[in-house]
This record gives structure tokens, C-alpha cells and sequence, in this order.
């Protein structure tokens, strides 16, 4: 049994890892968008679209991708991901023109789409009870944490002659990510829906589209997804001109706090939410936290360390709400499909990802940004279905004993 659970986890270490991965081109990318700009004779905002490419593939097929998915098996998707992942990492890196960067973003962009949807896929179908809820935990704050990564990894080479080596680096760790995964990761007992015609596949997705739980868990997710992703894009900069620091300073400030506030708060929330809690109070504790947490964060007379410190709560805060919302996902999808719902989950997140930015730098005042968090956090609390503890509840966990390596099961 401790085996067993031993390498439930380090499945679950692996899977939030190459995520994580994935998701850092995007916070590498960032730093050097400057260096870019003069080397391809381009303008910020044209590169900027460019950037915007990565989260095109997920914005408009994550859905589909959980059907493709549902007959290819999860692992299988993952591994071969991570590889194009690298063929998509080097065209970047050897971009000699705008479209050959923007080909080599979009290829990223459709590697980390098919990876964000297989990686939780694989962790509902194969894992069970709490060490399924400690993996959905850790691994949804794979996004921001990922960002944050990709700027620390980029720092060394930024203002340097051979910024694009950031790429590299991070082309070598998705290459060592897929060929550890590929002797951590088991392969799964059987792809449950393999050999099924596609009309198979696009009923379990309409099924899911049409779970009223499934889809308000995905509104309740993203609205703090869109929160956390536009205060990491102002936060540097704000309090850089707000305090009087360097833009640099603060963005490191912010990423080591994110790093640290996240993985904590991941981590924490797994074993809290494998006892008897119950989720919609422990969610709306962490809403409450979370909106004061924003206004010492915005309000000028913090002082920079108080707004830092606020910063991490935030995160924390964020994390909490994120391990909820995706341990509670394989609850309250019955259907035996969970490609399928991470598809469509990570869709509904990806689309309203995309306001954040038009959201958030329309704003231009301290107030503005409370109260955007503060809504946007109470909205969440009145979407988020029901739960109660239903995260213990043996009949739909698969029970206390049961360990990875079990057949699929329906729930």
C-alpha cells in the first residue's frame, strides 16, 4: 500500500511537472519580447499577437482535443506533446521572420493545448480517492506557476547577446520532461474508448456540455483564473511606479512569490481536501481572504513589502480555489469520459483568459482592480455547484483503498 501510494504521488509530481513546463514558454517568451522586436524588425504590438498565438489552439479546440484524446489514451497524447513541444520550441529559437516566429508560437501553443488537456485526464482516470484529489491539487497551479518559471528562466539570458538560448534551455527540460515521464508515467490499463466510432466521442462531449455541475465549475474556475492571470500581468509594473523600484526588482519579486505561494498552496490544499471539509465553505473562506488579500495588494499605502506579502496571500488564496475546482471536477463529471471534461473545462478557461488583458490594462486606477477581484471572486462563490464533502464520498472516489493501476471505473 505504501508503494502503491508512494508512486501515486510521484505520477501525480511528474504530470504537474511537464505541465508546468509547458506553460513556462510562455513567461520565457515575455522578457525577450523586446530583443525580439529589434532583432525581427517587428513592433511590440505585432509581437504581441504573436505571444497571443500559444493560448490560440486551447481557446478554440480543447473541447475537440478531449475527444481525440478519449481514443488515443492520455499518456500516449502526452508524451508525443511534450516532443512537439521541442520541434516547436527550436523553429522559435531559429525564427529568422515575424511568420516563422508566429509558426513556431502556434506549434508551442498546440503542444501545450493537447498537454493541459491529457495531463488532468490522466490523473482522473487512473488515479483514485485522496491521491487523486493531491494531484488535481498540486496540478492546477500548474499556470501561473509555469509562468513564473519561464521569467526566472529567462532572466540569465535577458539584455544578453544570446537571449533566444532561453528557448534552448527550456526545448532541454521539455525534452528531459518527456523521457522521464515516459519511465514515471504507467501506461494505462486500456484507453477506455479506442476503436469507438466519432460519434461516440462527440456524444460524451455534448454529454458533457450539457452537465449543468460540470460547466458552472468551469465558470466558477475561470472567473479567478482571469483574476490571477491580469494582476500577474499589472502587478510588476504597477508596483514598480507605485513604489519607486525597478521594473526588474518587482518582476522577480513577483515570480518567487508566486513559485512559493502557489506550490504551498497547492500542496496544503490536497491534504485539506482529503478529510471531511466541506468545499463550498472552505471555497468561501479563501474568497474572503482572497479580497482582502487584493486590496492591501492595490492599496498605494501598503508600503512594497506589505503589498508583496499580500501578493503571496493572493496566490495562496488562488491556488485554494483552483485545487477545489479541479478536484471536485471528476465529482461531478459522472460520465465516463474525463477527456472530455477537461477539454471542455480548459476551453471555458482559455476563453476567458482572453479578457483578462483588455480587462485589466482598461483599468487605471487602484480601485478599479478591487473591484474587479471582488465581484469577479463573489460571482465564483455563487457559481460553484454544491458540494458539501463530497470529495470523501466512497462511492465516488473509488474509495479509501483503491490505489493506481484499477481499471477505469465510471463514477
Amino acid at each position: 500500500m505504501g508503494q502503491a501510494k508512494a508512486g501515486a504521488r510521484l505520477i501525480g509530481i511528474a504530470v504537474f511537472a511537464v505541465t508546468m513546463i509547458s506553460m513556462a514558454a510562455v513567461g520565457v517568451l515575455i522578457p525577450l519580447m523586446p530583443q525580439l522586436s529589434t532583432q525581427l524588425r517587428v513592433p511590440m504590438t505585432k509581437l504581441s499577437f504573436a505571444i497571443a498565438l500559444f493560448s490560440f489552439p486551447s481557446a478554440i479546440a480543447a473541447t475537440l482535443m478531449g475527444g481525440v484524446i478519449d481514443r488515443v489514451g492520455a499518456r500516449r497524447t502526452l508524451l508525443s506533446a511534450l516532443a512537439f513541444g521541442v520541434l516547436g520550441d527550436l523553429a522559435i529559437h531559429f525564427a529568422a521572420s515575424y511568420l516563422a516566429l508566429c509558426a513556431g508560437v502556434l506549434s508551442a501553443g498546440v503542444a501545450f493545448a493537447f498537454i493541459v488537456v491529457a495531463a488532468p485526464a490522466y490523473l482522473m482516470t487512473n488515479l483514485r480517492g485522496a491521491e487523486r484529489t493531491r494531484a488535481m491539487s498540486l496540478w492546477s497551479t500548474y499556470a501561473p506557476t509555469g509562468f513564473a518559471c519561464g521569467l526566472l528562466l529567462a532572466a540569465p539570458f535577458t539584455g544578453t547577446q544570446h537571449a533566444s538560448w532561453a528557448i534552448l534551455v527550456h526545448a532541454a527540460l521539455l525534452a528531459a520532461g518527456c523521457i522521464a515521464s515516459s519511465v514515471i508515467i504507467p501506461e494505462e490499463p486500456a484507453v477506455p474508448h479506442a476503436g469507438r466510432a466519432l460519434s461516440d466521442s462527440v456524444r460524451m462531449i455534448r454529454d458533457v456540455l450539457c452537465s449543468g455541475a460540470v460547466l458552472r465549475l468551469s465558470v466558477a474556475l475561470t472567473i479567478p483564473s482571469l483574476i490571477s492571470y491580469g494582476t500577474s500581468m499589472i502587478a510588476p509594473s504597477y508596483l514598480a511606479s507605485t513604489y519607486g523600484i525597478s521594473l526588474a526588482a518587482s518582476s522577480s519579486a513577483v515570480a518567487v512569490a508566486k513559485i512559493c505561494a502557489l506550490l504551498i498552496g497547492g500542496m496544503s490544499m490536497g491534504v485539506i481536501l482529503v478529510r471531511n471539509v466541506n468545499a463550498n465553505l472552505l471555497f468561501a473562506i479563501l474568497v474572503a481572504v482572497g479580497a482582502v488579500a487584493q486590496f492591501v495588494l492595490f492599496f498605494p499605502g501598503s508600503g512594497f513589502l506589505t503589498a508583496t506579502a499580500a501578493m503571496i496571500v493572493w496566490l495562496f488564496c488562488y491556488s485554494g480555489v483552483s485545487a477545489i475546482c479541479f478536484a471536485l471536477l471528476p465529482v461531478f463529471n459522472r460520465g465516463a469520459s474525463q477527456a472530455a471534461a477537461s477539454g471542455v473545462a480548459n476551453q471555458i478557461i482559455s476563453l476567458g483568459s482572453f479578457t483578462a488583458a483588455p480587462l485589466y490594462f482598461a483599468i487605471h486606477f487602484w480601485s478599479g482592480f478591487v473591484l474587479a477581484a471582488v465581484v469577479g471572486l463573489l460571482l465564483a462563490l455563487m457559481i460553484l455547484p454544491r458540494a458539501g464533502s463530497a470529495l470523501l464520498a466512497p462511492a465516488l472516489l473509488g474509495g479509501a483503498n483503491a490505489t493506481f493501476g484499477n481499471a477505469p471505473r465510471r463514477i
